[in-house]
């Protein structure tokens, strides 16, 4: 550049050549300098207390550059200042921006607990002779406050782990408990007498393994709820099969909550079409005859 005065210089160290008008020069240097780069970090970060919740925050603090600084957070809806709060699990990115509009970014990850066992387990199953049956919430160390409910309606003095019921009260029983500050919640539906372990008129008999999140399981019950709550307390020695229309084994189980994700082969991906299934058991309550034998039918569309 030529003139007295040099514009748009990144730091460093510059020399100027300044010559009179007799041809004399002189060659003094400057430096110019620059603040440190804007950084951030976070000294306060509260995760999510309970599984599922949005109580979590975190406060950022910048440094570098020059302040005062401004903080804008990528939230829904965006929030400023320093701490973000509401926050439920997830990544979070603040950008950091001085005085002097130089900016940075940064992310902070809110975490929450896993959640619990929210299986509700019943040790025995009704049937015909059967005078009693219990129910077992789920239980670790901490679990506390336990409150049974029939029908939605709070069983008085039921406060313990555990709960006895006769034939006379089935129907819908749920249960609640404290861990950690939260409160949990699952549920059970009992049934006076074992009903057929399979319905194939009232099997989904189509499945869509996309891995939309939509159906991409086929149980072979009248639905998926059975699998753990209903069926494997008087259901035994269970396999099942699913084959292609040419006979081809793809898939087979003896775990009493089979779930077929359309693979075979190690985690080939099925074909479109129809597979047919065999299944066999022996019910708790009959465990002296022949196992039952149940088929039916399935389409696979992706």
């Amino acid at each position: 550049q030529t003139g007295q005065t040099g514009t748009g210089l990144a730091a460093g160290t510059y020399t100027v050549v300044v010559t009179d008008a007799n041809g004399c020069t002189i060659t003094p240097t400057v430096v110019i300098g620059q603040p440190a780069a804007v950084q951030n970090s976070f000294p306060n970060v509260v995760n999510v207390l309970c599984n599922g919740g949005s109580n979590g925050s975190a406060t950022a603090q910048g440094s570098g550059g020059t302040g005062p600084y401004t903080y804008v957070w990528n939230t829904s809806p965006p929030q400023s200042g320093a701490t973000a709060t509401g926050l439920s699990a997830g990544n979070y990115v603040v950008t950091v921006t001085d005085a002097n509009n130089c900016i940075t970014f940064d992310t902070v990850s809110i975490t929450q607990p896993p959640p619990p066992q929210d299986t509700l387990q019943i040790t025995s199953r009704f049937c015909e002779g059967d005078s009693a049956a219990v129910l077992h919430a789920p239980w670790a160390p901490g679990f506390t406050n336990y409150q049974w409910y029939f029908d939605t309606l709070a069983i008085a003095g039921a406060n313990s782990d555990s709960l006895q019921i006769i034939p006379s009260q089935i129907g819908f029983y749920s249960v609640t408990w404290m861990y950690n500050g939260c409160i949990h919640f699952t549920s059970i539906l009992v049934v006076s007498t074992p009903t057929p372990y399979f319905l194939p008129d009232k099997t989904a008999n189509i499945f869509t393994p996309n891995a939309d999140g939509k159906n991409d399981i086929f149980y072979p019950y009248t639905d998926a709820f059975y699998t753990s709550s209903d069926i494997e307390y008087y259901a035994k020695e269970f396999s099942i099969k699913v084959y292609d229309r040419w006979g081809k084994l793809v898939y087979e189980s003896n775990d009493y909550k089979p779930q077929w994700d359309g693979k075979y082969d190690g985690g080939k991906d099925a074909a479109e079409g129809t597979y047919y299934w065999i299944a066999s058991y022996v019910s708790r309550c009959e465990p002296n005859k022949a196992p039952v034998i149940q088929t039916g039918f399935v389409h696979l569309m992706r």
